[in-house]
């Protein structure tokens, strides 16, 4: 990756797949939840980069959130059981934000 890409930010839309229990029109509200994370997600490789999310028994008792980033050397997943889609997509995110910052570091320590 060049000095030019790394600086960009990742387009979340560009690289979201959106799997069971989630609709079409609940994207954008996908979208703006996970759109913090773009720093994050920046040092990933692009090509590789997939973001999938779904909900596991939407409207159960029981329902889950997750999404999950996958890219080469990267594959974290976060999950939440709110049963308000809102409040898990937050969920999810805070999860994410600490899995993929514990990560970078601990890449960063061992190259230096």
């Amino acid at each position: 990756m060049t000095q030019d890409e790394s600086t960009h930010e990742v387009d979340i839309d560009a690289h979201l797949h959106l799997e069971s229990g989630i609709a079409g029109d609940e994207r954008a509200l996908v979208i703006s939840s996970l759109q913090p994370l773009t720093r994050l997600l920046t040092p990933l490789d692009r090509e590789s980069l997939r973001i999938e999310a779904w909900v596991k028994d939407r409207g159960a008792r029981g329902q889950l959130t997750y999404v999950s980033v996958r890219a080469k050397d990267t594959d974290v997943v976060a999950e939440d059981d709110s049963t308000d889609f809102d409040a898990a997509l937050i969920g999810v995110r805070r999860d994410l934000k600490r899995q993929l910052t514990d990560l970078l570091d601990r890449r960063a320590n061992h190259r230096g």
